[in-house]
């Protein structure tokens, strides 16, 4: 029987996406709206060819529940980030 997947690539995966939505809710030109759909498209291909997205798909299989607390503190993080950054002292 091969043990359960590591929680570490989902945990890595809600916070890398974490980043990336702050990092593209807060872009304020189109070219860096651009550079953000290059950085992702090019991540996602790289992270097809070394198999690094079947260890994220893996993970998050075995551990759904906790992944999705871990999204949802991302969201909350992000929100909060976001709110604090936007909003006048």
């Amino acid at each position: 029987m091969r043990p359960a997947p590591s929680r570490l690539p989902a945990i890595a995966c809600a916070a890398i996406a974490t980043l990336y939505g702050i990092a593209f809710l807060g872009a304020e030109s189109q070219l860096a709206v651009g550079a953000l759909l290059a950085l992702a498209a090019g991540a996602i291909l790289l992270g097809a060819r070394t198999g690094a997205l079947d260890k994220v798909r893996e993970s998050i299989s075995a551990h759904q529940k906790s992944f999705a607390g871990e999204a949802s503190a991302g969201v909350l993080a992000a929100a909060t980030f976001l709110r604090r950054s936007i909003s006048p002292s």
